[in-house]
């Protein structure tokens, strides 16, 4: 069964074209249908799709723009191009970029449909029988080629002939000499393998970035793109037909430019780059990586989407070696006095002693999963419901382990705090109650959202209804249920 996507922003001639014939019957199946190019070019990115009816004339993304940016994707799909009287000048762009044939919207039938699948079919018929095996062999090879030139970049060599000698018994086509290592790491991986959900989908997202680097160095110099481990490539040239470091250096601009623009456009992802110095020894390439990995540490503090040339000015300062100024227990007496701004500028404080002195990431995440700990200790003695704390629906702690850089950790325990201050506010005048009062109060103000009586409460602090009914009145001027629907409102 053949996978169809239509694309075209007119819904009621897709409703007319997914209806036209019996598609099933042609062995094919209608799989999806977007109302632009761009959106097409996202269902690409993570489905399989054989053929392809598209318009020519849509907004965001036409259907030009959709073939040739989809061939980076999957060379193999088949694209059908659906034409009005105005588009010819479409339709030339989209046959020399590869589309196999057009169909004139308005002479539309049911024959010409068939006819022009089953001329898709023997397309794709031939691609698959022609792959088949040269694309295991290309695939065996490439796979060789990898792993070869990751071992030499994770391991080195012992000399540089044995080295060579490595290199020349595979397939891999590298001049060893003015070698460079970009080291791409993509940046909110985590959130990304949350969406992709399955090994097959990540294979093929991960084998997709590989292929945009690999064009793009195809068309600027003599390299080759590999998949280090999770979000970590590599990728690796020559720049052996120049002597001029300017010329490098806008090579290497060059290569950056086309790769942060190409997955931002095809994957909607952005990622952080580090640049290693000129290797003329290929036996060294593990230390040229290793160098461009420490050039990668300056991303925590800098933020994603950067990308780095130079070593870190300043040493990162090791855990063992770091006292801070402030501590974070200092913050804990502010809690007893409500003392807000204090406690945030004891918190800034600490983030921007950490700036200052480029503390490692670890004892910054350290010191914020701390600062985290005490919030939900405060929240849970003032009976403050946890899930009030929760930041984009996941607990704090959670959160807090999710966020990869300095600005997002000081930006997350920020958005912790206030959370909490807002909570506390609500129930800050309990403290001038007696111990039973203020205990009802808090429960009020955890859970007035809830289905809550006298009762409820009473039981949970473990006295008499009838004696918190009494003393709870007494103190407060109100009754239980008046108080509780004050609150309420």
């Amino acid at each position: 069964m053949y996978n169809i996507l239509i694309v075209d922003d007119d819904i009621s001639f897709r409703t007319y074209l997914r209806n036209f014939i019996d598609w099933e019957k042609e062995g094919c199946k209608i799989c999806h249908e977007a109302d632009n190019g761009q959106l097409a070019l996202d269902y690409l990115k993570n489905n399989k799709v054989d053929i392809v009816f598209t318009d020519m004339s849509m907004p965001i993304l036409n259907g030009v723009g959709l073939i040739e940016q989809a061939g980076l994707i999957d060379s193999n799909i088949v694209f059908i191009v659906l034409s009005g009287f105005d588009d010819f000048d479409y339709v030339k762009h989209s046959l020399k970029n590869g589309a196999l044939d057009y169909i004139l919207k308005h002479r539309l039938t049911e024959d010409g449909i068939i006819d022009i699948l089953s001329k898709a079919k023997s397309r794709l018929q031939n691609i698959y029988n022609n792959n088949d095996s040269s694309e295991l062999i290309k695939m065996y090879q490439k796979d060789i080629s990898s792993e070869i030139v990751k071992r030499l970049i994770l391991e080195g060599c012992k000399d540089k002939s044995e080295a060579i000698r490595i290199l020349s018994n595979s397939s891999v086509n590298l001049d060893i000499h003015k070698i460079q290592l970009m080291v791409v790491e993509i940046d909110e991986y985590d959130s990304i393998l949350n969406k992709i959900g399955n090994y097959k989908q990540l294979k093929r997202f991960t084998d997709t970035f590989v292929s945009i680097c690999q064009s793009i160095l195809d068309d600027i110099v003599s390299g080759m793109a590999i998949h280090m481990e999770g979000s970590r490539f590599v990728l690796i040239f020559s720049n052996n037909d120049t002597f001029s470091d300017s010329y490098i250096l806008e090579r290497n601009n060059q290569i950056i430019n086309r790769v942060r623009n190409s997955v931002k456009r095809l994957l909607n992802i952005t990622c952080c780059i580090s640049v290693s110095n000129v290797c003329d020894d290929i036996s060294l390439l593990d230390t040229y990586y290793t160098q461009a990995i420490n050039k990668m540490s300056l991303r925590f503090y800098c933020g994603n989407n950067q990308v780095f040339f130079d070593e870190p000015r300043t040493k990162i300062k090791s855990g063992n070696n770091y006292m801070p100024f402030v501590n974070v227990s200092d913050i804990r007496p502010d809690f007893s006095n409500y003392a807000y701004d204090e406690i945030m500028k004891k918190i800034n404080m600490i983030y921007d002693e950490c700036f200052t002195n480029q503390v490692e990431p670890d004892v910054v995440e350290a010191i914020s999963l701390e600062l985290t700990s005490m919030a939900v200790a405060v929240a849970r003695n003032k009976m403050i419901d946890i899930s009030k704390l929760y930041i984009d629906g996941k607990i704090p702690h959670s959160y807090i382990k999710s966020q990869k850089t300095f600005v997002q950790l000081k930006e997350g325990i920020i958005q912790l705090y206030n959370k909490l201050f807002d909570e506390l506010q609500a129930v800050r005048f309990s403290d001038e109650y007696s111990e039973v009062p203020r205990k009802a109060i808090l429960y009020i103000a955890a859970n007035y959202s809830n289905d809550i009586s006298l009762d409820t409460v009473a039981d949970h602090i473990g006295v008499n209804s009838s004696y918190l009914s009494r003393v709870f009145k007494k103190e407060t001027g109100k009754g239980f249920i008046e108080y509780l629907n004050c609150y309420r409102i």
